[in-house]
């Protein structure tokens, strides 16, 4: 028996509040260090993130980023790996 159109559009908007709060939680840092560190560097200016990033070794840079689901983060893992 199908819902009222009503009833239809809660399960939806429902459905959707829980896939968005799925994303929300594979975007979410293991650590907090590494999380506080990305966010404090992401909110620099850019010259002074790049000479602080520069300060990072690659393989840590690499495993922050392994540590995070998210296909954009995938992909700049990628490319970082890369060579």
């Amino acid at each position: 028996m199908p819902l009222p159109k009503s009833l239809e559009w809660v399960v939806e908007e429902k459905q959707q509040e829980g896939e968005r709060q799925e994303t929300r939680q594979e975007v979410k840092p293991v650590d907090d260090w590494a999380h506080l560190l990305v966010s404090a560097i992401s909110k620099m200016p850019q010259e002074l993130a790049t000479k602080l990033i520069s300060c990072i070794p690659r393989e840590t840079a690499v495993e922050i980023l392994q540590r995070i689901n998210d296909p954009y983060v995938k992909f700049a893992l990628l490319l970082l790996t890369k060579q």
